[in-house]
């Protein structure tokens, strides 16, 4: 059949078929032409590419605004203590390049685990195409992952390497649908019917690799041995091996953590560039914001293993939803606020104009988070801005300087491409649409107790005294500790519930460990300005504390905390 005969009769078909089942059509084509039509080098060259790109272009627009999985409360609880990932919720959509980002330990990675098969979900539901995978195991999702390490086989080739996986791989041969013993066909739950199996052949296993193999720019390596690759090199095999069995997911575990920065960032614009080829769901896990920012289409920003927000990298940047984003998604500089009369925003003790879109957003005097992009800060002469400041140091960045400054004990982070001295007075503003505000979610430690005989409260696991009179109005302490009313009737408290309250302020720090009864390990640093808010995970009880604090500490220190005298509030629960 002459070649121009071939492509109208594979126009024709393609119209009646894309509508029904664009992937299935694909596959008929491929096995039938690769047995019978094409024979030639260059014929094959020209089928991969024909097959891919309509099964692509088919997959792609029929299904861009579909939801191909979707994460449901789902929950991973490592030793019945540890909870990794907890009440996870996230569409994503077929196609999307979609980047979990946060800290080491946040579980991005579990939750990669979790949709490829490698871990099951302690509660929650993981939806394929609207049906639940949870319990399937790896080997029957059609998901496969690249991992940081590239896992190759070094005593294979590249060829072989790539063709690995497709050996094994058994599809429906459409040319043998099955039939019952009246020759009624086979369908399956949904009345679609079913075929036999059958191996890829080599052609079509050889055009699959060479394609592969072209996405990734190292076609005619089919021969070469692994180790006389580059890291680059390397990753990319790792990233055709995974891509050649067609997943309707790619899972990418921080694949450019072991490159240097130069190639990492070449491969960060040749997986945005694939990512556009192949059309398929990329799910990407970084603690890199440049990565994510770079290559994502929507960024799933993690910590403690919950969800802080979801968005597209702009979204992310400029509207960040919580000082840990800001802080943690590029530089920022974050202050603690109060809102003034006349959409005005007090910080830095002076009154800032806040955004007009912000007004009425927040109830007057509400303490809030203010977020400051050292880009948005306008540096000018003494005395012609907002605030004076201190310069206190300069850093020359090629496009830029790089200001710190001091207003006060606060410091602010500045850029710009005046040239100004250090140890100079300067002026400081920032133009009211440039000031991010956001709500604190809490100023103090919540925790829920009880009441012990001697008037003490117990929580988190230790016991601490308060002005339990507070609570019983009329009562006095006796000497034996216990509280009695002006007619000697002795009030039992032992066991009521109660609501503790302990102020980020009202708690220290210490690196004794014979300092307190209560110890923990710091997960989380966040800087203020003019101090850190440190939270601290005690594990025995799976409580967390936050803590303001001046001092700099490091992640995975363990502390003991002290609570200062007062710094306990309680409240009895049910009006006991």
């Amino acid at each position: 059949m002459p070649t121009f005969e071939i492509f109208k009769k594979l126009r024709e078909n393609f119209i009646e078929k894309c509508v029904k089942n664009i992937v299935v059509f694909c596959d008929l084509l491929m096995h039938y032409f690769s047995r019978q039509v094409f024979k030639s080098k260059n014929d094959l060259k020209l089928l991969a590419f024909v097959y891919l790109f309509l099964r692509g272009y088919g997959g792609m627009k029929m299904n861009a605004e579909n939801t191909i999985i979707s994460l449901k409360n789902v929950c991973k609880v490592f030793d019945k203590s540890f909870t990794a990932v907890d009440d996870f919720n996230l569409d994503i959509k077929r196609g999307e390049f979609v980047t979990f980002l946060g800290p080491s330990g946040c579980g991005k990675t579990t939750t990669l685990r979790m949709i490829a098969g490698f871990d099951m979900p302690t509660s929650g539901q993981i939806l394929l195409n609207g049906q639940d995978i949870s319990l399937i195991p790896p080997y029957k999702r059609p998901i496969n992952t690249v991992f940081q390490r590239y896992a190759l086989f070094t005593h294979l080739n590249i060829y072989k390497n790539i063709a690995f996986g497709l050996q094994y791989k058994r599809v429906d041969d459409l040319t043998k649908p099955l039939k019952d013993k009246e020759g009624k066909p086979v369908l399956d739950e949904n009345g679609n019917q079913l075929y036999a199996k059958r191996k890829l052949t080599k052609e079509e296993i050889r055009a699959k690799v060479k394609y592969a193999l072209n996405l990734v720019d190292l076609e005619g390596f089919e021969k070469r041995a692994v180790s006389t690759l580059s890291g680059g090199q390397q990753q990319r095999i790792a990233i055709a091996r995974a891509i050649v069995n067609e997943p309707e997911i790619l899972l990418l575990d921080e694949p450019l953590g072991a490159l240097d920065l130069k190639m990492r960032k070449e491969m960060q614009l040749e997986l945005k560039a694939m990512h556009k080829k192949l059309g398929i769901t990329f799910i990407y896990v970084t603690h890199d914001q440049e990565e994510a920012l770079t290559m994502s289409d929507t960024i799933v920003v993690m910590s403690d293993g919950e969800i802080q927000q979801v968005g597209t990298p702009k979204e992310i940047y400029d509207e960040p939803k919580n000082a840990f984003v800001a802080d943690f998604i590029g530089e920022s500089s974050i202050f603690t606020g109060t809102v003034q009369k006349g959409n005005k925003i007090k910080f830095l003790g002076a009154s800032f104009d806040s955004d007009p879109a912000d007004e009425g957003k927040f109830a007057l005097n509400e303490k809030v988070d203010v977020v400051i992009r050292p880009e948005d800060v306008i540096i000018s002469a003494k005395d012609k801005g907002t605030v004076n400041a201190k310069i206190v140091s300069k850093i020359f960045k090629g496009m830029h300087y790089e200001y710190i400054t001091m207003i006060g004990k606060n410091e602010m982070i500045a850029q710009s491409t005046k040239n100004f001295e250090e140890d100079s007075i300067v002026g400081l503003s920032v133009d009211p649409e440039n000031i991010q505000i956001m709500k604190k979610p809490f100023t103090s430690n919540y925790y829920d107790g009880h009441l012990t005989k001697h008037c003490h409260v117990s929580f988190a696991g230790i016991h601490a005294s308060f002005d339990v009179l507070k609570l019983f109005p009329g009562y006095h302490l006796s000497e034996e500790g216990t509280l009695i009313n002006d007619k000697g009737e002795e009030r039992d408290v032992e066991g009521l519930q109660v609501s503790v309250e302990v102020g980020f302020d009202d708690l220290e720090l210490s690196d004794d460990p014979n300092a307190s009864d209560l110890h923990g390990e710091i997960i989380n640093m966040i800087y203020l300005g003019d101090h850190y808010e440190v939270t601290v995970w005690n594990q025995d009880v799976d409580e967390e504390f936050i803590v303001n604090t001046p001092d700099l500490w490091n992640i995975g220190d363990n502390v003991s905390l002290i609570i200062k005298e007062g710094g306990v509030e309680v409240k009895l629960k049910g009006g006991r």
